[in-house]
């Protein structure tokens, strides 16, 4: 749903300085794929990843291997943008799935899907999904966290010690 409504959506202004930074990442992978020493000096670090730094990189590398994969080498999408802005799109799509795994352990399966569709639809939550950035990214992953939490505490006892680990990670990420 959100791929098919993207192509009607103009940019935010954000979205040009993580397009820029985003290709900056991804080229630095692939000098590191053709010429493994050469990326690894300061200078190549320096250069691919000084770019928009006030933001961690997960999801401006996210960005940028979408666009280098899927528009540039598989061509999976015709509009450039809506290939930097997929890996966005699926993390929404995650977080959308987490709130109906959790609704649906907290209460019923009709109690999850409710949530879901809820969030889901929210207008900004939708319109923030559609974006290279990182509002709804960042939301679903601190849904993931907080659910992984929950099992942490609630899940069955044999699977607890492996959900306060996987809080661990996603807090991470």
């Amino acid at each position: 749903l959100l791929v098919v409504t993207a192509r009607d959506l103009g940019y935010a202004r954000d979205e040009g300085f993580y397009f820029r930074a985003s290709e900056s990442y991804a080229g630095w992978f692939q000098l590191l794929l053709r010429a493994p020493s050469a990326a690894l000096t300061r200078h190549a670090v320096d250069a691919a990843w000084s770019i928009n730094p006030e933001h961690p990189p997960l999801l401006k590398t996210l960005f940028g291997l979408s666009h280098w994969l899927l528009y540039e080498k598989l061509h999976i999408f015709s509009e450039e943008g809506t290939s930097f802005r997929f890996p966005g799109m699926l993390l929404s799509a995650l977080g959308v799935g987490v709130v109906f795994a959790w609704g649906s352990a907290a209460t019923s399966r009709r109690g999850g899907l409710f949530a879901a569709l809820a969030y889901g639809f929210v207008p900004t939550t939708f319109y923030h999904a559609h974006l290279t950035c990182f509002d709804a990214p960042i939301a679903s992953l601190w849904v993931a966290v907080a659910y992984a939490f929950w099992l942490s505490l609630h899940g069955l006892p044999e699977r607890r010690a492996r959900w306060g680990i996987a809080t661990g990670v996603l807090f991470g990420l």
